[in-house]
């Protein structure tokens, strides 16, 4: 459990700090209903519409998906923090749709 405290620490940190309106998160922080009901409240302390995305119940993530949520993607920010592959497609797409390079922003790590 205490990773899960360092990661909401670092997730409360990192919203302050970017004044983050939107975040979504999968279905490995849905199994974890401590983790889930930290997200929720720290949402709801920070400003944050939390938008929890389960591929088998609600579909996947996409980039117009995420267009519909943000609304002006010329005016948007999108931080994406998952596997490069998926922000590379994700950048591209949402490029595509409107949104300035240097609005999309990206941590990337490589699934093993």
């Amino acid at each position: 459990m205490q990773d899960v405290e360092a990661l909401i620490r670092d997730i409360e940190a990192y919203c302050r700090e970017h004044a983050l309106a939107e975040s979504t998160f999968g279905r490995l922080a849905v199994g974890n209903s401590k983790l889930m009901s930290r997200l929720r409240e720290l949402a709801a302390a920070t400003g944050v519409r939390l938008h929890v995305v389960v591929p088998p119940r609600d579909g996947f993530l996409t980039e117009e998906r995420v267009a519909q949520v943000a609304g002006d993607l010329r005016s948007a920010d999108v931080w994406f923090c998952g596997p490069r592959s998926f922000g590379d497609a994700m950048r591209k797409g949402l490029a595509r749709l409107g949104l300035p390079a240097r609005n999309f922003h990206q941590e990337a790590f490589q699934m093993r």
